[in-house]
């Protein structure tokens, strides 16, 4: 009877497997007669070259007329500069298309095109664009791979557009946004198998403890960090997180003793100087403190965060000119823009978590009435002016509108804070600081000042630098002034991958403010998304990379420009690119940091329009830095190699 039925399974499933292989044979039996392509076959001049521009609307050029946009600039660059070899530049743009849209017709278009070279700028629409994220959750691994080839079947496409139909979500995609919400219990049970299995690798247990360190596990962080120096006692970065975790429990004098056996071990690291530094003020020992930050700076002036460091103790010391000078020095030329390993970044996890408990109990701040005259939010008479003018981008008369009003009165708070606020629009970065600086001389209980300094810092790529000016606006505001700052340190916390702390700074200031878990929780969600959509668009860059190769097509991949610096997944996916081109060994056209060097929002000197794209003059200077990269790619030297 079992022999019977075992007969019968299998000729079901063979009757199956037969269905499934006629109906792919028939679709694309059919598929060969009917092909959908996104871009027709070109007209190439005869005998020449050809590049094909693919992208969303920053490769089709919205912000600029048509014939301004970067490939039509690029097929002017080619007729200028290279007379003698034809050159067609296809401009094979998609407003709103995402990676995998980019991916599933690429194809097609190179053999429409078929082209000698391609240029890809993608990415930034998958963070709303989410068509195919299903297919890329499920691309790594062996599992990933035997998917990732049935869907290159019609039979896996006409099932996966009738899934789509009825909105079904695949356990690939449940999985894939787990993690990227911070769930890491999966990340850490894969790293303890992997310790397992490389008994002797002391720096794996190191990274293990970090991960519990981070979500809040002190106690098993220790125990991780104790075997990685069991495994080998001259590894410095266990003894490091001893003492972070040390540190972060208040156990001030055991972190110190392990912070120095970790300076016996690498007298010249600079971030050891920071840990000690942090370790003696959280001790509430600032004099000590000083002391191990002006050692770091003396060892290293180009690590930042003991500057910022100094300037923290100097404000809480009400040293205004000392803090405002240290600043300056932070953002001096010879300061290069370092933020530290990442371990460092939990030497400042314990400071955070013994400010939400300040701020839990000093309770509801309150807010002051402000008095007639006074700038505030574009109230009153004073204000409409300047803050009009640089709400309708009237820049350059908005900051002399505040220059004259702090001649009448220099002690004006709102005029310094304006005037900040302004110059940090047009980049001028040092002379902001130094206006918010005045500003909290005047009044170092206004929160907001320390906001903007936090977003100086940030913007610049200085995380841990801006964290600590967002701490402090955090402290010395109002619970109702200092939303911003709680939502940028929410921010910042997710960003650093600090979900344990995040999370018990909720819990401690809801019953200050039960409004600010919405802040917690929003900026947690806007991570989990920002960091899902970010890892799904590289992972389809990696593979137009490959299948470019695979049809014997050179690539150069771009980043974005830099329309809002640090904001936005156009910052986070730039050096995300940029990892993957020199992974793959591929040309880059990195218009994230030359924009950023380059360009300055100014209404007469502007890369870009009011919409966040590029205008004529971004689109022209996209065109030189692929021109520059497409060199070594097609013959007849298409520029200078850069």
């Amino acid at each position: 009877m079992k022999k019977e039925h075992k007969e019968k399974i299998a000729v079901l499933l063979a009757g199956a497997l037969f269905v499934v292989v006629c109906v792919e044979l028939g679709l694309r039996v059919f598929g060969s007669f009917y092909e959908k392509r996104a871009i027709p076959p070109s007209n190439a001049r005869p005998g020449g070259l050809k590049v094909l521009c693919l992208g969303d609307s920053f490769t089709v050029g919205l912000g600029a007329p048509p014939d301004k946009s970067y490939p039509s600039r690029l097929q002017s660059a080619f007729n200028a500069k290279q007379p003698g070899v034809p050159v067609t530049v296809v401009n094979g743009g998609v407003v709103t298309q995402n990676s995998s849209q980019l991916l599933s017709e690429l194809q097609a278009n190179l053999d429409a095109v078929r082209p000698d070279a391609v240029v890809v700028i993608t990415g930034l629409a998958n963070s709303w664009n989410l068509q195919g994220f299903k297919l890329s959750a499920g691309r790594a691994g062996w599992g990933g791979k035997i998917r990732q080839y049935l869907a290159q079947s019609s039979v896996f496409k006409l099932s996966a557009l009738l899934a789509d139909a009825v909105d079904l979500r695949g356990a690939f995609e449940a999985g894939y946004f787990c993690k990227s919400q911070g769930n890491v219990e999966g990340f850490k049970q894969c790293l303890i198998r992997a310790a397992k299995a490389a008994p002797g690798d002391t720096e794996l247990r190191a990274k293990i403890g970090f991960v519990f360190l981070a979500t809040g596990n002190a106690k098993e962080a220790l125990d991780w960090f104790r075997d990685g120096i069991r495994v080998d006692d001259r590894h410095p970065l266990n003894y490091a997180g001893m003492g972070l975790a040390f540190m972060t429990d208040g156990q001030f004098k055991h972190a110190e003793e392990w912070f120095l056996k970790e300076l016996a071990i690498r007298p010249g690291d600079v971030s050891v100087y920071f840990r000690l530094g942090t370790l003696y003020k959280l001790a509430g020992r600032p004099a000590k403190a000083r002391e191990w930050h002006l050692k770091g700076i003396r060892l290293e002036p180009s690590y930042g965060l003991n500057y910022s460091a100094m300037s923290w103790l100097a404000l809480e010391q009400k040293k205004y000119a000392e803090a405002q000078q240290w600043v300056a020095r932070a953002f001096g030329d010879n300061i290069a823009k370092k933020t530290g390993r990442r371990e460092d970044r939990y030497a400042l996890a314990a400071d955070l978590k013994s400010i939400s408990a300040r701020v839990a109990a000093a309770g509801p701040g309150r807010v002051k009435k402000r008095g007639p005259g006074v700038l505030s939010s574009g109230r009153g008479k004073g204000a409409a002016d300047g803050t009009t003018l640089h709400r309708d981008g009237d820049y350059s008369r908005a900051v002399a509108w505040f220059e004259q009003r702090l001649k009448e009165n220099p002690s004006d708070f709102e005029a310094w804070f304006g005037k900040g606020r302004v110059l940090n629009v047009l980049r001028r970065h040092r002379e902001a600081a130094a206006a918010f600086m005045e500003s909290l001389k005047i009044n170092a209980g206004k929160g907001k000042s320390y906001h903007q300094m936090g977003l100086i810092f940030y913007r610049a790529d200085r995380i841990e630098e801006g964290l600590q000016w967002f701490k402090a606006g955090v402290l010395t505001g109002s619970s109702s002034n200092t939303w911003e700052s709680w939502q940028f340190l929410a921010r910042t916390l997710f960003e650093l991958r600090l979900y344990g702390i995040a999370e018990e700074m909720c819990a401690q200031v809801t019953s200050v403010n039960p409004a600010l878990k919405d802040v917690f929780e929003g900026e947690k969600a806007r991570a989990a998304v920002d960091a899902g959509s970010e890892n799904w668009a590289i992972a389809d860059l990696e593979a137009i990379i490959a299948l470019c190769r695979k049809n014997g097509v050179g690539i150069v991949v771009g980043n974005y420009p830099a329309a809002t610096v640090a904001e936005g997944s156009a910052a986070r996916l730039a050096p995300m690119i940029a990892r993957s081109a020199a992974k793959n060994n591929v040309p880059l056209a990195d218009n994230y940091s030359v924009f950023s060097a380059r360009c300055r929002k100014l209404p007469s000197d502007d890369c870009f329009a009011r919409d966040g794209h590029c205008n004529e003059k971004g689109y022209a200077l996209m065109a030189e830095l692929v021109f520059g990269r497409l060199s070594g790619l097609i013959g007849g030297g298409a520029g200078e190699k850069k």
